[in-house]
């Protein structure tokens, strides 16, 4: 076998391991994240189910966010808490029939879009959506945008809980 087709057998085989290398990492990674989206899931909801206050969703944004619901369902009761930091309104919520599970995080801004990011313990992160001031309908968020938001609530709340 000729050095110039060694050399490139060698540069091939050398590739080729990497690939599994990296897809590993990235999948170590990924399964760390999973765990602990899950893990601070599982934080917040108990900590709303403990310290939270009754409240409600509306049928029109359980049917905008696909939570299902009975079709005599006006509202689904909810345990929720809310915060405000300067002029941002941060909203948490988790179901109280049992037969539902997710937990929702809403936000509105200073410029009056109110962004929603429904996830849950099990799955976590599942989808977002934005209305925006004097618009009845909801936009879903561009999956990485809602990734974001969602990611940047989960640390937020993970902060409220550990400062209450």
């Amino acid at each position: 076998m000729s050095a110039t087709r060694w050399a490139a057998l060698c540069a091939c085989a050398a590739a080729f391991s990497l690939v599994p290398v990296t897809e590993g990492l990235s999948s170590v990674r990924f399964q760390h994240e999973a765990q602990s989206t899950s893990a601070a899931l599982q934080s917040i909801a108990a900590w709303l189910e403990r310290s939270g206050e009754n409240g409600w969703m509306g049928s029109d944004v359980a049917d905008a966010l696909e939570i299902l619901r009975f079709t005599a369902e006006k509202s689904l009761a909810a345990r929720q808490k809310a915060y405000r930091t300067g002029e941002t309104l941060h909203l948490a919520q988790i179901p109280t029939d049992e037969r539902r599970e997710f937990v929702l995080f809403m936000v509105k801004g200073p410029d009056e879009h109110i962004y929603f990011y429904l996830s849950s313990v099990a799955e976590g992160y599942k989808r977002g959506f934005v209305t925006a001031p004097g618009l009845d309908d909801v936009q879903p968020l561009e999956p990485a945008a809602g990734e974001r938001g969602f990611r940047d609530e989960v640390r937020y709340w993970e902060g409220i809980i550990a400062t209450r």
